[in-house]
């Protein structure tokens, strides 16, 4: 047997040997977010190179209707203070890991049953209960920090948009900034979204790091998915439609609100801007009164597509005569970036929603504008013009953002802790 081939031999089963436990504050089944979707391709590259890998969500069951039995359910007594905390709650998730007698005892005996080589701590919150709950284990496991973007300026942004008061803000700022910094310089290797997040954690004090951009994986979707779109739109006379896909998530709907806004006239009278995911919920809550002109002319130019299906919005992906990304805030790289370049539809997008993708920008049908008016035109030329086709040199290129590609480095620098 050559050398190469028995390290490589070697490699594997050294890897096979190691457990990787990852800990966050959702569970994945059934992912729908960006950030699960992100946990759930780690947990499958994990898998695919060779570890044994645990994942477990630390979740608040009105969230997350679904879990796997290794998740971690919080009990009654934090239900009022995570419906209080709608955008804090996963500090309470991460706290609990210590604070709480119920998730405590079961996250000990997870770690008691598992016995980690490597616990991976994704997004700083886990981090708040965990390192109390090893000290006093004596648990000295490698840590490796996943970061989705940095989070204390992501956070603040976030409760800044809700209108929390300042001496609100501070203090929960302060305290993942801390936790941050001290997970940090504590992990074996940094795992960060983009290169600019990936030189502020060399700035403080990462022993190492890496870039694993966030990707997506290849759109699936049936013709009886498809048709079943073709009848609804046909129904309401619906000739073009511009897709915006996104979460229950406030950078979503502050981009919307600066780059669209409400005022759709823009938008010609067969058109429709088709909204999915969890941002259909932030707009039927606000744009709802039946007296206000402005309301009623909003929904006349724009369809509730719900939380559809994977193959259901493949259908509204593919179909899409342009795919919208009014992305104005936020850390990380933006995964329904990764999702519309796959897609291969027409893009409109602000240099923002680019940010780690900005090669893609030069693919045909990539349209960028980062004025309000700019954009809006570009919805309107984009879903007029026709499609440009991709040599095979710019089909190589977008699909550098699937999963596999992109946390490839991750996985090749985890190989060596």
């Amino acid at each position: 047997m050559c050398t190469s081939r028995f390290l490589h031999l070697w490699k594997v089963s050294n890897m096979a040997q190691k457990r990787i436990l990852i800990i966050n504050t959702f569970p994945i089944v059934s992912a729908l977010t960006g950030g699960q979707k992100r946990q759930e391709a780690i947990v499958q590259a994990y898998a695919a190179a060779g570890y044994k890998v645990q994942y477990v969500g630390i979740y608040f069951k009105e969230h997350h209707k679904q879990a796997a039995v290794t998740d971690i359910e919080l009990p009654p007594e934090l239900h009022e203070t995570m419906r209080q905390s709608p955008h804090t709650g996963d500090i309470v998730s991460g706290e609990a890991i210590y604070d709480n007698p119920t998730v405590k005892r079961k996250m000990t005996a997870m770690l008691l049953s598992f016995r980690p080589d490597i616990i991976q701590i994704e997004q700083v919150f886990p981090y708040l209960g965990m390192q109390r709950l090893l000290a006093e284990m004596n648990m000295q496991p490698k840590l490796l920090f996943s970061s989705h973007n940095v989070e204390a300026p992501h956070k603040r942004k976030i409760l800044e948009s809700t209108g929390m008061r300042e001496d609100e803000i501070a203090p929960v700022v302060d305290k993942i900034h801390k936790a941050e910094l001290e997970l940090t310089k504590a992990s074996e290797l940094v795992i960060a979204c983009t290169d600019a997040d990936r030189r502020y954690y060399e700035k403080h004090g990462a022993k190492r790091t890496v870039t694993a951009r966030n990707g997506m994986a290849r759109i699936k979707t049936t013709e009886a998915a498809k048709e079943a779109w073709r009848q609804q739109y046909a129904k309401q006379g619906i000739a073009k439609t511009a897709l915006f896909v996104g979460a229950a998530h406030p950078p979503n709907w502050v981009g919307f609100l600066e780059m669209i806004g409400t005022g759709m006239g823009f938008m010609p009278f067969d058109s429709r801007l088709v909204l999915a995911g969890g941002i259909c919920d932030y707009f039927e809550q606000t744009i709802n009164e039946p007296y206000n002109y402005f309301h009623l002319t909003f929904w006349q130019r724009v369809l509730a597509a719900g939380r559809p299906s994977d193959e259901s919005l493949g259908a509204l992906l593919m179909l899409a005569d342009v795919i919208v990304l009014p992305i104005t805030e936020g850390g990380g790289s933006n995964l329904k970036t990764a999702e519309a370049v796959l897609s291969g539809r027409p893009v409109v997008g602000t240099s923002h929603a680019f940010r780690s993708f900005e090669e893609l920008k030069d693919l045909p049908n990539i349209y960028i504008a980062d004025k309000p008016e700019a954009f809006r035109q570009a919805i309107v030329h984009a879903m007029q013009a026709p499609l440009q086709k991709r040599t095979a040199a710019q089909v190589d290129l977008a699909e550098s953002v699937l999963w596999e590609r992109c946390l490839m480095p991750a996985i090749e620098e985890v190989r060596t802790v």
